[in-house]
């Protein structure tokens, strides 16, 4: 073979290697086919969904729109799957800490319109929020004496916003006229007192409407009015109308002699294992509208004692969450 034969030859081969390579080849009809794609060559991102793809409507808030109630967020008709984040508005503006699907209401909504933002989105899609239209907020009294007692989580309120008719304030059968659960959680605080090696008397439990009005006026003469209301509720407003509170005394110790004696610290730290709470602590008495008294010991049951205790709430209105 000559020389320029071997330049053709060469030619030939090398435009059968650049054919090789090509994407596109021709088959033995002539027709152009295209080698098999491998699989991420087809894979293809999925589309992030819009927030207008999460089916949304306004929230709904539900409940008793009362001082001292739980509401509830609602979300019907979002889209299933939605996961969500609460945040509860009063007058327009965020109320911290709340940001759950239900919020009690406090002293400080009453008068005012309480609202709900819900932010829902599904997974890998933006966030919609939707706030709810706003509901208008009352007390949870009927004019200064409840008609029946007003009831938080199971537990009786009573104090000056909160006082209770003559006709609830009925004698008990328990210890000094008190409510039979109250009298025998008393019991076992006395004997555990007792294993402890102190010695636990109560000198108060259930007061009359008649006795109360005696000991109210009786305080407002001798202490002036401002401090005689601190020391005593005036009818319908004392636990102890109710059967539901007593004071303690260690033998001679009283007053406030007990709360710095031994036996009344060991109440004061052990007591809500028996469903009794320090009802009037120190520098508390722009809440509770009472002065410290560290003999008075209120009955809430065990549940509620505990949860008080496990908290950071002093006093039974805030833990409520009416202050």
């Amino acid at each position: 073979m000559n020389q320029r034969g071997a330049c053709w030859i060469a030619g030939l081969a090398a435009m059968a290697v650049i054919g090789s390579n090509l994407p596109f080849a021709h088959a033995e009809d002539g027709s152009s086919s295209s080698p098999s794609p491998t699989p991420s060559q087809t894979a293809s991102p999925s589309p992030i969904p819009s927030a207008e793809e999460l089916v949304a409507a306004r929230p709904v808030v539900k409940g008793i729109r009362k001082v001292g109630h739980q509401l509830t967020a609602s979300t019907p008709g979002w889209s299933a799957g939605a996961t969500f984040s609460y945040q509860w508005l009063r007058n327009g503006k965020p109320i911290r800490g709340a940001s759950g699907a239900t919020y009690w209401l406090v002293k400080a909504d009453q008068g005012t319109k309480v609202s709900v933002a819900v932010t829902g989105g599904l997974t890998g899609a933006a966030s919609r929020t939707e706030t709810s239209l706003a509901v208008k907020i009352t007390d949870g009294k009927t004019g200064k004496k409840l008609t029946k007692p007003f009831v938080v989580k199971g537990v009786w309120v009573i104090n000056k916003d909160h006082r209770v008719a003559k006709k609830y304030l009925k004698k008990g059968p328990g210890v000094l006229g008190s409510k039979k659960e109250a009298s025998k959680a008393l019991v076992k605080l006395q004997k555990a007192a007792k294993r402890a090696g102190y010695t636990i008397q109560p000198t108060s439990g259930y007061r009359s409407y008649s006795l109360q009005t005696t000991i109210w006026k009786r305080n407002i003469r001798i202490l002036g009015k401002k401090r005689g209301e601190q020391m005593a509720a005036p009818p319908g407003a004392s636990e102890h109308n109710a059967g539901l509170a007593f004071d303690l005394r260690s033998g001679s110790k009283r007053g406030y002699a007990f709360g710095r004696s031994n036996a009344g610290k060991w109440v004061a730290k052990n007591a809500w294992k028996y469903g009794f709470i320090l009802r009037y602590p120190k520098g508390k008495t722009a809440i509770t509208g009472f002065a410290y008294e560290p003999w008075h010991f209120r009955y809430v049951g065990v549940e509620n004692a505990r949860a008080f205790a496990g908290t950071k709430k002093l006093t039974l209105e805030e833990y409520l969450g009416l202050a």
